[in-house]
């Protein structure tokens, strides 16, 4: 796994739950990836209840901008593809 900074990425932990839980009711974070320029998040809920039609979202590691992050879209597809997993801190990862 890439070792990142550990407060940007908090940070970046907290703006994508913050959203997450204003949007979903989710209460934490399922996944995370590095996406070189970005993070990618995936939110979740205890109860691991499906949300058709919900995004995941990234947070800009230079500018802190959240975006939606759409699939399928074929430049996110190849984005993925080279996405490393990062390991979420305790206080935000769900296990679902």
């Amino acid at each position: 796994m890439r070792q990142v900074s550990s407060m940007k990425f908090e940070e970046a932990c907290e703006k994508a739950l913050d959203y997450f839980r204003k949007e979903y009711n989710d209460s934490g974070l399922r996944s995370a990836r590095d996406l070189k320029e970005s993070w990618l998040f995936e939110g979740a809920n205890e109860d691991g209840a499906v949300v058709y039609g919900k995004q995941d979202v990234t947070i800009d590691k230079k500018s802190g901008e959240l975006d939606l992050f759409y699939l399928p879209n074929e430049e996110n597809f190849k984005r993925l593809d080279e996405a490393v997993k990062i390991e979420l801190p305790e206080k935000y990862r769900i296990n679902v």
